[in-house]
């Protein structure tokens, strides 16, 4: 039987699933019913065991393809398969992944079978067809898929779930499907709706009966883009059906007329609009003008609104038309994209006779400033608020000034930065350097906010931070968190407070609260918080948290998107002096939730790279309700500056039930300590569970003797009792000696053919007694039966009398270390 290749269902997984968003899995049961399962990002790894454990159950295994909305799961959990409320267009947020499916087709193919090898072929031809087609039109790499039946192509999109979309999509689909459909292989037009499911790759195409000429087969990714997959924007989409939908022999007839001038997609270029300048083109592009001519044509083009694609079909026209020698296809697309792009307000004159690209970015701020201006002109004078229209068009000013002026860099020569008298300055020694941003970050229930509390009193008063670190003075500091709300800040502060030199929250004067965050990202956030820093001479800002303060949409896993807002405190650092700490979280570790918390485990693209120095927080053990106010946790400290340590951190809260209230007790160890404690820990446990499966064993050997003991009351030699018991010469003795300290067998003489042997038989039990009575002659203090009282005491421990035990029990209460002795050979008791 065919199975699963694991690796490659995981792979499909982090290609349709990236961080931070829900995916689904989709199962087609023998039956024809569906079921399936949710998964997160991060438990990409069992989703994939899962989905390999159940494809060989079912008739086919796949993945919706588009992102879903995670209110989906209302409550539900993830990796459970279920059998209903699974995903519906609705529940699409947005459309990040188009296919265009090739299917082969056939007179002789049923609609469930699988597709000969001969059948097959071909479709991987059309793919091939639709790929150049697409590319020549501006169309970014695709992943190449196989279906394990026939040939995918996957492009990226970013497209809103809507009326519109699905139209586009399904017009996009009837053209290729009527443009490239052959007798032998048809494009699937069904794939457009929003909560599409297409094969999860890596698992088993399993269409009608495996035979030999239509066989089962294993689906696959063939290739995927190097990098982040591109995305075909929706109006290159739209020109895509505009160009595909003429006859394919007429394409060059809409662009060409007699005279061999483009009449189609932009016209003829000789006849713009009275208020633009005319364009007046050489009949032949010489070897040293081509380039220029170019340019020329392509600004000419965007100043009447043509975007990127028509500027490269029509610069191609010209290339056929008026080059007299060969034009680079890569140097025309990259006219045609960098000319695409530019402020179709620019004027003409400035599109054509920007000869650099300094010049044309320099026109385009000239013209942004020029609109804004206009803009803030005609809101002022409808009546919008004055504050408002000035804030936004000092946005503007700032951007187009900071870009006009020309930027100056600081140098040292190499004599000058080895005199120069540059120290680290610690603000916590050996955990926080001064001047350096950072990130504070753990799992969830780690006391992360608790933590920043602990290092806003100890770096306001100087005491040391979780009764650890060194704080060499006392820095003005910030805390602004707007998560837990500011009564439990204030209850978390005073407990935190009072663990302290100072004891009253009230004496820390050099500390700042606040409970509004920051918005990051935006302009006038940065002159804000420079603001604040500035009015409370702050050296420390600490933020809690990051979630909450960054608008980041669908930009959390591009480290390009959150580079520029994290940015953004750096530079309020370097401009203030003031040493900025955000509030993190960390993702999951799947694998082992208890390992040491690393920098990569930190959530969200660009924290990373961002942060110079680092507070790392997990959980040693899992978080237990009943106990929550103990925490055993691990610290991470690191950072640029060279500082660096792991230590083990219990920090023990108690409840409000306790006496005094809860509080804030700190003891920490170094991590080899903890790890050498929870190896001997780990072995210890190890030692004892040996030791109880070794009782187990024996109490189960000596139960068989004693059994075959009985059945021959004469007696016999051990060698005999324990092969027909079916216990090994190793175990035997151990047993048989067992048996006999208890009192339960004696040894006598046996005689086999003339001879005389060493030998043992059960011993004899008074009527109404069995084996294990003897040796519980007594019952033990607990037994509730009055006619099991009195008599001696048990031999071995005490506990239930021999009415409420069984062999093995009474022989061997040895798992809860009742039995005294050797653990292996027992102990005749005193």
């Amino acid at each position: 039987m065919m199975l699963p290749n694991t690796e490659q269902i995981e792979q499909s997984m982090r290609f349709f699933v990236p961080a931070d968003r829900l995916g689904e899995v989709r199962i087609i049961r023998p039956n024809g019913g569906t079921s399936g399962f949710f998964f997160r990002h991060e438990e990409i790894s069992e989703a994939a065991a899962l989905a390999a454990e159940l494809d060989p159950q079912s008739k086919g295994v796949y993945l919706v393809m588009n992102e879903i909305d995670p209110a989906i799961l209302d409550g539900r959990d993830t990796l459970t398969v279920l059998f209903g409320g699974l995903t519906k267009d609705e529940n699409i947020t947005r459309r990040r992944k188009l296919l265009i499916d090739c299917d082969p087709k056939s007179a002789e193919r049923g609609a469930t079978d699988s597709a000969t090898d001969d059948e097959k072929a071909p479709s991987f031809e059309v793919r091939e067809t639709i790929f150049q087609s697409l590319g020549e039109l501006g169309f970014p790499e695709p992943a190449f898929c196989d279906s394990g039946n026939g040939a995918h192509l996957l492009y990226g999109i970013d497209l809103p779930n809507d009326d519109e979309t699905k139209t586009l999509i399904q017009t996009f689909l009837n053209v290729l499907a009527k443009r490239f459909s052959t007798d032998q292989v048809g494009v699937d037009i069904s794939v457009h709706n929003a909560s599409r499911i297409t094969k999860l790759y890596g698992t088993v195409a399993r269409k009608g009966e495996n035979r030999p000429d239509r066989p089962h087969r294993l689906s696959s990714i063939q290739s995927l883009p190097d990098g982040e997959i591109g995305i075909a924007t929706r109006e290159l989409i739209a020109t895509a059906i505009k160009i595909l939908s003429a006859e394919p022999t007429s394409l060059l007839e809409q662009q060409y007329d007699s005279e061999h001038e483009p009449t189609g997609l932009i016209g003829n270029l000789q006849d713009f609009t009275p208020t633009k300048p005319k364009l007046i083109l050489p009949a032949t592009f010489a070897q040293g003008e081509k380039h220029y001519n170019m340019l020329a044509l392509a600004g000419a083009m965007r100043s009447i609104g043509a975007n990127e694609t028509e500027i490269y079909q029509t610069l191609l026209v010209f290339k056929q038309t008026r080059c007299t020698q060969d034009f680079d296809n890569a140097g025309i697309a990259k006219i045609a994209r960098d000319y695409g792009t530019k402020d179709v307000n620019l004027s003409m004159k400035a599109l054509m006779e920007c000869d650099s690209e300094e010049k044309i970015e320099a026109a385009q701020r000239q013209q942004n400033l020029k609109l804004a201006l206009e803009q803030a002109s005609k809101r002022v004078s409808v009546g919008h608020d004055t504050t408002e229209v000035i804030l936004k068009l000092r946005t503007v000013i700032e951007a187009f000034s900071a870009c006009e002026q020309p930027q100056t860099f600081k140098t040292m020569t190499s004599a000058e930065l080895d005199a120069a008298d540059l120290q680290t300055d610690y603000l916590v020694s050996d955990a926080l350097a001064a001047r350096q941003p950072g990130v504070l970050a753990g799992v969830k229930k780690v006391l992360k906010t608790g933590i920043a509390i602990d290092l806003t009193a100890s770096l306001a008063s100087g005491d040391r931070f979780i009764g650890k670190f060194y704080v060499p003075r006392p820095r003005r500091v910030a805390l602004m968190s707007g998560e837990s709300g500011d009564a439990t800040i204030q209850e978390t502060a005073r407990r935190i407070c009072r663990s302290k030199q100072w004891k009253n929250l009230g004496d820390y004067e050099n500390a700042v609260w606040s409970f509004d965050l920051p918005r990051l990202g935006q302009p006038q956030t940065k002159r804000d918080l420079i603001k604040f820093i500035h009015d409370y001479a702050l050296e420390v800002l600490i933020i809690d948290p990051a979630y909450l303060c960054l608008d980041v949409g669908d930009g959390a896993g591009n480290v390009f998107s959150m580079g520029p807002k994290l940015y953004d405190l750096t530079e309020i650092g370097h401009e203030t002096g003031c040493t900025i700490i955000i509030v993190h979280h960390c993702r999951k570790k799947s694998t082992d939730p208890f390992a040491v918390p690393e920098l990569e485990d930190i959530a969200w693209s660009g924290f990373q790279e961002w942060a110079r120095q680092w507070i790392l927080i997990g959980r040693r053990e899992a978080y237990n309700p009943e106990n929550a106010g103990s925490h055993r946790l691990w610290l991470n400290v690191g950072g640029s500056a060279g500082h660096s340590g792991l230590w083990g951190v219990d920090i023990e809260e108690g409840s409000r039930s306790d006496q005094g209230g809860r509080r804030w007790e700190v003891s920490i160890d170094g991590a080899s300590k903890i790890i050498a404690e929870n190896i001997s820990e780990h072995e210890s446990a190890k030692e004892q569970q040996a030791q109880a499966k070794a009782h187990r064993q024996l109490a189960a050997d000596a139960e068989k003797l004693l059994k075959q003991y009985r059945k021959y009351p004469q007696g016999d030699t051990l060698k005999c009792i324990r092969e027909r018991a079916s216990v090994n010469g190793v175990r035997g003795p151990a047993a048989n000696t067992k048996l006999l300290d208890n009192g339960l067998i004696e040894e006598c003489q046996i005689t086999k053919n003339g001879r005389s042997y060493d030998g043992f038989r059960a011993v004899s039990v008074p009527v109404g007694l069995t084996g294990s009575d003897r040796v519980f002659s007594g019952s033990g203090p607990g037994c509730p039966d009055d006619e099991h009282r009195g008599g001696p005491a048990p031999l071995i421990g005490g506990g239930p009398c021999p009415a409420h035990r069984d062999v093995s029990d009474s022989l061997f209460a040895v798992a809860d270390g009742t039995e005294p002795g050797d653990p292996v050979t027992g102990g005749r008791p005193a």
